[in-house]
């Protein structure tokens, strides 16, 4: 990229002495240029790798061929970029990589690069990397380093003949714990790249972006979910409103259009960078630009939105585009408005997403709205309820594509047509007019006529016939529910030919044998914990009408002993609750056996008996803590009294405290072995060291106590 550096006019006076700054190559300097600049010490490598990856396939005509990036895993925990650009010769790596500020690309907007510091950015993250040249069918080796003095250095290690082709391949070893930061990272460096790189080792899923609007210059975002960019070759530069001066301010639209999230892709040198390139310079140039293609933006949202309203017909089609708007930023840039009611102008009319009743009819109609979700204030009695629907005031209607009006000119039964109707068409709302003044409502709204249905024209069910059994007797069939995903499913079932077990269920609430009570809110979490426990019978749900007929049936059984059977033969996983609550009552025993089986102590080898003991408690605790089963049994005990899972065995304290009190005896310096602060879990590298000092040490105790042993036993032979 080029520099906007250029020379100045210097006006002098009668100056007789004067001297230029200069810059100390201190390792402070040095430390400053390589790692002090960038705020994400992972991203930076990866970031300016990559981007002289792409700037060497531009240099040879190769923009459109995927470099190769490869993934830390643990088979090979290195991360590296391979280009198949020209490679570098000796001489080139010598100024490229010696030289900071030193940039070969500065004098043309071809390439993305232009001041000499990403080639360096390894040392952001680590004190050393490798360079490989590859070029002419010789491969030549580098390693660049921080020596004594913490200075950078670079040091050629050999060559080798090679079939590899052209480029420059740069790695570097990774922390096992950094593995998914670098995964995360390259998923949002690489959103940009119109070529994604092939990732080596792990496949990384590249993070994408929906756009409401976009074009080659710029994307809107469809929710405002994410920042404002702008992306100048691959990279993209993060920019908000409070970045803009008093001298170059933005419009209210440009202003909303930033908070909302919008992407502007300009060409290289459109813009200037920070020198981390994490962030713009907002010089006066950057500022000018960004707020020039943001008036871009906001000049082709306007048009779209015109050349939307230009082709619709209709009034009602363009209240059903009022509402497909909505509340999106194109509403919002073309009219401003705050609230949550946009207006478009069509056909000279002022036209909006929803319609005031009171401003419609001169005549009253009475108006309900019908929808299947349930109202929030339903509970309080600000809504009825009537069959599978819910009905609710309407003082407006809003707009959609699937706006359904129906007239109301039933005697009886309109309300279950409606949802008759709703659930054959998958419809989740609808509007329920009276039968007044209905034509003089439609013509006022100018309502397509195949958006109004009468209820007397929704069809009926069909009745089936009166079946008979292969005995000649009636079939006797009754609507039983199952219970699944959380909601209650209508099964049509014989209850003379068919058997099994069943549930008195009233909206939600189950009622037990023995007076016992599921409320609605609870009974998800009861039937999943039994299925947890591999309960297999299907269970049916009865309304309280249709109870007396099964009781009259010996086909059919209540199920709360059934249930409650099952449940009482988890006799292990009860034992396992019981053990479960006692360690769990007690911070100081669970405590200490998370942090034993966290530092892995107990894993090493010739312990005492009380330490492998400690172990077996400490492998139990573990397997429960986060066991669905055991999950599922303590939610069984809320309903089931007699399985006593909260019985808490005291004496199970003091054993396991007797038990660490004769280990940490016996070998007393592992208790400094482990760490009460940090989760080790985090840091395999130092459990590994600190595990073998410790086998050791209890090797060196179990050496002595039996060399005592021996001399005792010698003095008493003698």
């Amino acid at each position: 990229m080029k520099s906007e550096l250029s020379n100045l006019a210097v006006e002098r006076g009668n100056i007789t002495n004067e001297d230029s700054f200069f810059i100390e190559a201190t390792p402070e300097a040095f430390e400053i240029l390589s790692s002090g600049i960038y705020k994400n010490q992972i991203l930076a490598p990866i970031r300016e790798l990559s981007t002289n990856a792409y700037d060497a396939h531009v240099s040879v005509g190769k923009a459109d061929v995927p470099f190769e990036v490869h993934i830390p895993t643990r088979m090979n925990p290195t991360f590296g970029v391979r280009d198949f650009g020209p490679g570098l010769s000796p001489s080139e790596i010598n100024t490229v990589y010696r030289g900071y500020f030193k940039s070969t690309k500065n004098t043309s907007n071809d390439f993305v690069g232009c001041m000499g510091l990403g080639s360096k950015s390894p040392f952001a993250y680590i004190d050393s990397f490798s360079v490989t040249s590859y070029q002419n069918g010789k491969a030549k080796f580098y390693n660049c380093f921080k020596n004594e003095d913490n200075k950078p250095t670079i040091t050629e290690l050999g060559e080798a003949e090679t079939t590899e082709p052209d480029g420059v391949f740069v790695s570097f070893p990774v922390k096992d714990y950094d593995f998914y930061s670098f995964r995360t990272n390259c998923e949002t460096n690489y959103s940009f790249y119109a070529v994604k790189p092939k990732f080596v080792n792990y496949q990384i899923n590249v993070k994408s972006h929906s756009y409401t609007i976009q074009n080659n210059d710029f994307g809107v975002l469809k929710s405002n979910v994410g920042e404002s960019c702008v992306i100048m070759g691959n990279v993209a530069y993060p920019f908000s409103v409070s970045d803009f001066t008093s001298d170059c301010s933005l419009s209210s639209e440009e202003k909303q259009l930033v908070n909302w999230g919008v992407h502007l892709f300009v060409n290289i040198g459109d813009v200037k960078p920070s020198a981390s390139r994490e962030s713009l310079s907002f010089t006066k140039r950057t500022m000018n630009n960004i707020k020039t293609a943001l008036s871009n933006v906001v000049l082709k949202i306007r048009e779209e939105i015109e050349k939307n309203f230009s082709n619709i017909s209709s009034i009602w089609d363009a209240r059903i585009k009022c509402s497909e708007l909505g509340s999106t930023i194109l509403s919002k840039i073309v009219h401003g408005d705050s609230s949550n009611t946009y207006f478009h102008v069509w056909n000279g009319k002022k036209i909006s997403n929803h319609v005031e009743l009171k401003s419609v009819s001169n005549k009253p109609i009475s108006v309900e709205y019908l929808t299947t979700d349930t109202p929030q204030y339903y509970n309080r009695g600000k809504y009825s309820k009537t069959g599978g629907v819910y009905k609710k005031p309407c003082d407006n209607i809003y707009f959609n594509n699937k706006t359904l009006f129906v007239v109301n000119d039933l005697n009886i039964g309109a309300y279950t047509a409606c949802y008759r109707h709703m659930q054959a068409n998958q419809i989740d709302s609808l509007i329920v007019l009276s039968n007044d003044n209905v034509q003089e409502f439609k013509d006022e709204l100018e309502i397509p006529t195949d958006r109004i249905i009468y209820a007397s024209s929704i069809p009926k069910p069909e009745k089936a016939p009166r079946e008979k059994s292969a005995s000649g007797k009636r079939v006797t069939r009754t609507t039983l529910q199952t219970y699944k995903l959380s909601s209650f499913e209508d099964v049509d079932i014989d209850i003379n030919s068919e058997s099994g077990i069943y549930l008195e269920c009233s909206r939600g609430t189950v009622t037990f044998s023995n007076g016992h009570v599921i409320a609605s809110g609870e009974l998800y979490s009861f039937m999943n914990s039994l299925s947890t426990l591999n309960f297999t019978e299907l269970i049916y749900f009865v309304r309280p009408s249709d109870v007396e007929k099964l009781k009259k049936r010996s086909n059919w059984v209540e199920a709360s002993s059934t249930i409650e059977k099952f449940v009482l033969s988890k006799t292990d996983l009860i034992q396992s609750c019981v053990f479960h609550n006692t360690i769990k009552s007690n911070d100081k025993v669970s405590n200490l056996l998370t942090r034993l089986k966290t530092s892995r102590i107990l894993e090493l080898k010739s312990l005492n008996q009380e330490a492998y003991d400690l172990l077996n408690y400490c492998e139990k605790w573990d397997k429960l803590k986060y066991s669905n089963d055991l999950s599922s049994m303590r939610e069984m005990n809320k309903h089931f009294i007699d399985l006593n899972i909260k019985d808490i065995n005291k004496d199970l304290y003091q054993t396991i405290d007797d038990l660490y009190k004769s280990f940490i005896d016996t070998y007393p310096m592992l208790e400094f072995s482990i760490d009460k602060n940090v989760d080790d879990s985090y840091y395999p590298n130092r459990i590994e060291k600190n595990n073998k000092i410790s086998q050791k040490y209890v090797d060196m105790i179990n050496s002595s106590k039996n060399s005592l042993t021996d001399t005792k036993n010698s003095v008493m032979v003698a």
